[in-house]
């Protein structure tokens, strides 16, 4: 069978909300969807770029590349990094008026059972989906 990419359209929305309702149901999941467009058409502000793939001119699936900020740290003091915790609510609240759904923080494995209780503090959960990671540097870099 014979796959097309094309860029997703504004009106394409429906279809995208059909096929994220359905593969939530079919993998038992509750995944968000975020708005992919602006009232004006263009892509929203937290949306990279977002494709339909057809098959025979019937398109079959829809993916997209969500911006989602991550915090990262830099350094180890531990009462900075408290205060950063406590100050998450009024951050979170700056992103979601941004348009953003989440906030990623990825751990190094050495660190996870040391860092994931002051996190759980924060409100951040270990996420139901697992972080694969593929690097965009060029090869050397």
């Amino acid at each position: 069978m014979k796959e097309t990419i094309r860029l997703a359209r504004p009106a394409d929305w429906p279809l995208i909300q059909r096929l994220h309702a359905e593969q939530n149901r079919m993998q038992g999941t509750n995944t968000a969807l975020p708005e992919i467009f602006t009232a004006n058409g263009a892509f929203a502000e937290n949306i990279a770029l977002a494709f339909i793939v057809e098959r025979k001119g019937v398109p079959v699936q829809s993916f997209y590349f969500e911006l989602v900020p991550e915090v990262c740290f830099a350094g180890c003091d531990a009462k900075a990094t408290a205060y950063a915790r406590r100050e998450i609510d009024r951050i979170a609240f700056l992103l979601r008026s941004l348009g953003f759904t989440g906030i990623n923080c990825k751990v190094p494995q050495p660190v996870v059972e040391q860092i994931a209780p002051p996190l759980g503090e924060a409100g951040f959960q270990r996420s139901v989906m697992v972080n694969f990671f593929k690097d965009l540097r060029l090869k050397g870099e």
